[in-house]
């Protein structure tokens, strides 16, 4: 049963996606769905997940990289979603905050 839930551990779908265009940019964010709704606060720092600029669609693992991947900007909320970023190299550890134990980054992506 271990090795099943490792095979299709990638058509899971336990990320909240959601595209923005702005400017012939492509803003997408990335919230891990066990955490979207909730408004997150720690000394000076709010996070608000019940907005409707994270409410997306449910997507698996595959699906969001492939988006995150593409973005011009990108702001990813959660431990899946920053595992995501930080394994296609779009955000490094020293860029990551965190609001409540959540971790939270953002990224302009810039190519050549």
């Amino acid at each position: 049963m271990l090795s099943m839930r490792n095979k299709n551990t990638r058509e899971i779908k336990d990320m909240i996606v959601k595209a923005h265009y702005k400017d012939n940019k492509t803003i997408i964010t990335s919230v891990d769905k066990e955490i979207i709704g909730k408004k997150l606060e720690e000394n000076n720092k709010i996070l608000d997940l019940t907005n409707e600029y994270y409410q997306g669609k449910e997507m698996t693992e595959e699906e969001t990289t492939d988006l995150l991947r593409n973005a011009d900007i990108i702001q990813v909320v959660g431990k899946k979603s920053i595992m995501l970023a930080k394994k296609e190299g779009l955000i490094e550890e020293k860029n990551i905050i965190h609001v409540q134990d959540t971790p939270f980054a953002q990224a302009v992506i810039i190519r050549e």
